[in-house]
């Protein structure tokens, strides 16, 4: 429930591309939908990728990357 989006981007240093967030059920936090789809699949030949979180209370976390 703590997460409102997720930008991200492979290959690039700046995460632009919008992975929205399924909605939150406060009774049980941690339970995943079942027609979520909280991964990627990234193609083989990708070398990073460049993550961004916006919590749900608005605040922003700073961009990692993380090499294959």
């Amino acid at each position: 429930c703590a997460l409102g989006t997720v930008r991200l981007r492979t290959d690039s240093a700046v995460p632009d591309l919008v992975m929205k967030m399924p909605p939150c059920d406060p009774r049980d936090p941690s339970v995943i939908p079942h027609d979520a789809q909280p991964y990627l699949k990234l193609a083989p030949q990708t070398q990073s990728i460049s993550v961004e979180l916006t919590y749900r209370d608005g605040s922003v976390s700073e961009i990692k990357s993380f090499r294959r």
